[in-house]
């Protein structure tokens, strides 16, 4: 739903005359992750896994062996961010790097036996973060809420395309 052009074109001063941060999304959503980010920093701490270091892990048990591109895609994070998290988790013997077979310029990045067995000790620890996330919403809430948040991120992307589209 989209807002009238008068309210868009608001000054600065109109803006800010009824502003709380508590109906201020990036404030909200980085308060939501701020916490969610320490939690998992915590759980993960014990198992010498970094945050960055997980989700690329999480990502390639979710989705099998993947190029550097679909992961950073897929978590978010600069492909300069996955090359050096790879780097680390190669070094760690929790993934490995080989040439797509039918496509030699692209790399995969996949679990080892050591990557699999540490996603089945950490799933436990991250998955309870996740609950404690969501333990005071019945399940019609819980539901609207990762609706909310597709549609979110949805409108987020859409944002960002058409930003780079106009700075063209």
């Amino acid at each position: 739903m989209s807002q009238p052009a008068e309210e868009r074109n608001r000054t600065e001063a109109d803006l800010l005359e009824d502003f709380k941060l508590t109906g201020f999304v990036p404030y909200l959503l980085n308060q939501a992750m701020s916490r969610l980010d320490n939690n998992l920093r915590i759980a993960l701490k014990p198992f010498d896994l970094s945050v960055h270091q997980w989700r690329v892990l999480f990502m390639i048990r979710l989705n099998g062996p993947q190029s550097i591109g679909d992961i950073s895609a897929g978590t978010v994070m600069g492909q300069s961010t996955i090359t050096r998290v790879a780097d680390q988790l190669e070094k760690a013997g929790l993934a490995s790097r080989a040439p797509m077979e039918n496509n030699n310029r692209v790399v995969l990045l996949s679990l080892t036996e050591s990557g699999e067995e540490m996603i089945r000790k950490v799933i436990p620890h991250t998955f309870a973060i996740h609950d404690g996330a969501i333990e005071d919403m019945d399940a019609a809430e819980q539901q609207q809420l990762f609706q909310l948040l597709r549609k979110l991120a949805a409108s987020l992307r859409r944002h960002e395309a058409k930003q780079r589209f106009e700075s063209v």
